[in-house]
């Protein structure tokens, strides 16, 4: 989700988004876009994540359909050119086009919508799901048919694993990342509200929560309900404790050391979400802190896929207002908050940040 935006007619700062965003677009991100509107986005229908059209051919993305991987080539060899010439930066939005619907164009299928700046950016980490079974059967990534059971394979991946289909056409680093946001945008992955009780948030089967009431301590943990087991515990005093363990469990309601339940709501804010007197937060562009409201910092997470301690600059609470809800969201599945996510992959809980890198992976045994 995108959080700076630049005037209309402000070519420098547009072109300098659209280098710093086409970047970032994963493949799952450019067949989305390319589809446009043609893709059913109401998770209340039977075609969800399906085309809301009979037939494929009812589609016309042009080369995008027969050379997606080629084009998403050229777009990431512009994208990376240092010295980001105004006659790259024209070239490389010429390439991003989606299919002409209903009113956007007079001849839909014959003419192709040109895309602005800023909806490239909002393309990135799209939350729209699109089904990777249409997906695979759609696009053409080497002029050749696709085989349902690859594209099965692919839905089901996590991102650890090393193998990659052969018939992506891309290098084995983008293609775990594509896995990656496959699996993320694939089954039930919308905004869920949070109409529950109880100080936690659920991702899958896991809980950040608030445990343990009554104490000298403020503990916030990470369990499974899986194995019923608790991988991590941050606490106020700015310092750590791992698992595996069974007790501080997010899905305990009865012990003393579990789940509290202050009637306070979760509260979202800028890159930022408040669990009672904890908050977890991307304070930099590269820095996610998970901070006590007595300013101690329990757990920082960084872009390079290191982690460090409490380093107290750093927290969640440096700047006490959470600022008005933005790029900050739960999902079934994931938690975003800026540019990271807490997300369940198979029996893992990964904390990973959108350049690839993950700084932290949770098992459900502990």
């Amino acid at each position: 989700e995108q959080c700076q935006a630049c005037d209309a007619d402000d070519f420098s700062c547009n072109c300098s988004e659209l280098y710093s965003c086409a970047g970032k677009l994963s493949w799952y991100d450019f067949a989305v876009l390319f589809l446009g509107g043609y893709v059913d986005k109401d998770p209340d229908s039977a075609s969800y994540g399906l085309l809301t059209v009979e037939s494929f051919e009812d589609v016309n993305v042009f080369d995008s359909r027969t050379e997606l991987g080629e084009k998403i080539q050229r777009v990431k060899n512009l994208a990376a050119d240092e010295t980001r010439e105004i006659g790259n930066c024209k070239s490389m939005l010429s390439e991003f086009t989606t299919a002409c619907y209903d009113d956007q164009c007079d001849n839909p299928n014959i003419q192709a919508t040109q895309l602005a700046v800023s909806e490239v950016c909002d393309a990135v980490d799209t939350r729209v799901r699109l089904s990777i079974e249409v997906m695979g059967r759609f696009y053409d990534f080497q002029n050749k048919a696709h085989k349902t059971e690859l594209i099965g394979d692919l839905r089901d991946s996590a991102p650890s694993q090393d193998v990659c289909p052969a018939w992506l056409g891309l290098s084995r680093e983008d293609c775990r990342n594509a896995q990656r946001d496959a699996w993320l945008n694939s089954g039930n992955s919308d905004v869920v509200d949070i109409d529950y009780e109880g100080d936690y948030l659920q991702i899958g089967n896991w809980r950040l929560a608030r445990t343990r009431e009554n104490g000298s301590n403020s503990h916030l943990s990470i369990s499974s309900r899986t194995q019923s087991m608790t991988s991590q515990i941050f606490r106020s005093t700015g310092t750590l404790h791992p698992g595996p363990r069974s007790d501080y469990h997010g899905f305990d309601r009865t012990g003393s050391n579990g789940l509290t339940n202050s009637g306070q709501p979760i509260v979202f804010g800028h890159k930022a979400v408040q669990i009672r007197d904890w908050r977890i937060r991307q304070v930099d562009w590269s820095n996610l802190s998970v901070t006590n409201e007595n300013g101690n910092v329990s757990r920082i997470f960084r872009s390079d896929g290191t982690v460090h301690g409490n380093n107290k600059s750093y927290g969640g609470y440096v700047t006490a207002d959470l600022g008005e809800p933005a790029c900050a969201y739960l999902t079934s599945s994931f938690l975003q908050i800026g540019d990271w996510r807490f997300g369940e992959i198979t029996s893992h809980l990964s904390v990973t940040h959108k350049d690839g890198k993950t700084a932290m992976i949770y098992r459900d045994d502990g």
